[in-house]
């Protein structure tokens, strides 16, 4: 593992971007909740740190007329556990509760031709989940 990418490392908060159809971004923001779903680095929230590795996460998807949202959302990372996109696919399942039970809070998934994946393991270190870019959540922006 190169010094880049260590494990246990605290990183208190990042403000982070989400993607979502934007028919989920009313009740994201309503909520101020994300769902964790399931991924390469196992059961999380899955975030990207730039709108560019946000947009090349949802590019390949294979429903082409699923209008995107970018969220913004301020992440308290904590105890960070680093994976590379190899080590997660040798790995396959990550068990994110053994993880949890030691103490992480995030995983930093590296080495992935869409950016680093940053992947939340508990939804409420996440605040302040707002719009900024893509379509509009309906609800979200009050149109008279």
């Amino acid at each position: 593992m190169s010094s880049s990418h260590k494990d246990g490392i605290h990183i208190e908060r990042q403000s982070l971007i989400h993607v979502t159809p934007v028919n989920c971004a009313d009740l994201i923001i309503e909520s101020q909740l994300f769902k964790a779903g399931n991924g390469l680095y196992g059961v999380g929230v899955y975030f990207a740190n730039t709108l560019e590795a946000a947009f090349l996460k949802v590019k390949h998807h294979k429903d082409k007329n699923i209008k995107w949202t970018y969220l913004i959302a301020d992440v308290y990372i904590g105890k960070a556990k680093s994976f590379s996109k190899t080590e997660a696919v040798n790995q396959r399942p990550i068990n994110t509760q053994a993880l949890i039970n030691q103490g992480y809070t995030c995983i930093f998934g590296y080495q992935q031709p869409t950016g680093r994946e940053i992947v939340c393991l508990d939804p409420t270190r996440i605040h302040n989940i707002k719009y900024i870019y893509g379509e509009h959540p309906s609800k979200f922006f009050f149109i008279d």
